[in-house]
This record gives structure tokens, sequence and C-alpha cells, in this order.
């Protein structure tokens, strides 16, 4: 999930002795594949849906996509089952699956599209600040306690991150 050559700076990291000491066996080669982080503009046409991965619909701050992919599947499945009742696979009833994947997860992509921007622009700095913080015992606390691992978007403000995060977040917005 990331632009250059990540796989240089892991063998890098890999190859430091007070990360080495902690490995079980020398690790495989990392595995790169293209991966779609936004849905395709158009997920619908005529006799057409598009799901999973096929559709850009992964997690744009991880990668993954077996949620999204399954999710998208049940849509596209009842979207489906309407058009056969009613006897249309046209584009303009199945226009109807955008409409039900948006509600469920338009916002949702666009909150993790958003915070993969901020955490892509990071420097190598501020990424050791975000992890510093991120590993604290209060932000550890407060994961346990709100964290939904498929949904990102529903953290109350109240629940904020600590300072560090804050104006790491805060420098990021004004770059």
């Amino acid at each position: 999930m990331a632009r250059g050559d990540a796989g240089s700076y892991l063998k890098t990291f890999l190859e430091r002795p007070t990360v080495r000491r902690y490995l079980r066996a020398a690790p495989s080669p990392p595995m790169r594949r293209l991966l779609p982080v936004r849905p395709l503009p158009k997920t619908f046409g005529e006799r057409l849906l598009v799901v999973g991965d096929a559709g850009g619909f992964t997690k744009p701050t991880t990668g993954g996509g077996i949620f999204y992919s399954l999710l998208t599947a049940m849509l596209a499945a009842e979207t489906l089952v309407e058009g056969f009742h009613a006897g249309r696979l046209d584009e303009a009833f199945l226009e109807r699956y955008e409409t039900r994947w948006q509600d469920r997860l338009g916002q949702e992509l666009r909150v993790a599209d958003w915070l993969r921007g901020i955490v892509g622009g990071c420097s190598d700095a501020e990424i050791d600040t975000l992890v510093g913080a991120l590993g604290s015992n209060d932000v550890q606390a407060l994961i346990r306690h709100t964290a939904r691992f498929n949904w990102h978007r529903d953290r109350h403000p109240d629940d904020g991150p600590s300072a560090g995060i804050k104006s790491l977040l805060v420098r990021a917005l004004f770059r």
C-alpha cells in the first residue's frame, strides 16, 4: 500500500538488529500486486453489477477487502433478485445497486481515503510519532473500547486521539 520501493525499506527495517532478534525465520520476499483503492466511477450497467476488488471496494487504509466484497455482493444480490422479479436487468433499474452501496459504504470509503491521504503524506518522523502515539496505553485503551475494524467513521469526536496525533493531523491538513 505504498508508493516507491517499499520492498527495500522493508528489507532494511527487517535487517535491523533490534528487529532481527524477534524474527523466528527469514521473511519471505514481499508480495506485490496492483490494488484498487477507490471504487469505479460507475459500478452498474446493462445486465452488469461490479462487486468486491473488481469494483474497487477495498479499504483505502489497509488494502483489505473481504468485508467490503461480501457487503457489495449482498447488495448486488438483493438488487438482482428485485430485477429478476421485475423482469428488468437494464441499466436504469440496476442503478439502485450503486445507490445502495453508496448509502452503506460511501462515507466510510471517503473517510478512509482521506485518512490514507493524510498518512501517505507524512514524513518518516511523523510516522514514528504516529506509531508511538498509537502504542500509548491511553490510545490502546480507547481503541479496545471504541474501535470497529470495518467501520472507522463512527468514532465520536470527544473520543479524540492523543495530543501527538491531533498535532500530526492538523499539520497534515495544512500542507
